[in-house]
């Protein structure tokens, strides 16, 4: 029996596209800390192949655990909640919940931040 609350391809797919946005929103906050680490750019960029339909759910399932790891190489709440983002953004393939991680995350990360990094 399906959850009510599992979303079809086609939905996660739309989700996915919006995850990537809320986490793009804050990737700069990471990128500021770790410039080097490309693994949250490449999570929101793979949600975004996934809503385009350029990759399929069995190969994003398989990956979906590379950006969110990237969260200890980050020095600060702020970065970590960032590439939180992004992990969560890339995980919509396997399920259309993880759009409301890669949310709040976003929102959060900015909270985070010293007045003076607000963005």
């Amino acid at each position: 029996m399906t959850s009510p609350q599992a979303l079809d391809e086609p939905d996660r797919r739309l989700v996915a596209a919006w995850a990537a946005d809320c986490a793009e929103r804050v990737l700069a906050l990471f990128e500021a800390e770790v410039p080097d680490d490309g693994r949250p750019r490449d999570g929101i960029d793979r949600a975004r192949r996934f809503a385009a339909g350029e990759l399929d759910t069995a190969g994003q399932i398989r990956d979906r655990f590379v950006a969110g790891p990237a969260a200890h190489a980050a020095s600060s709440d702020v970065g970590r909640a960032a590439a939180r983002a992004a992990g969560q953004a890339s995980g919509v393939a396997h399920l259309g919940a993880h759009a409301l991680g890669a949310a709040a995350y976003a929102a959060r990360a900015p909270e985070l931040a010293p007045p003076r990094r607000r963005r």
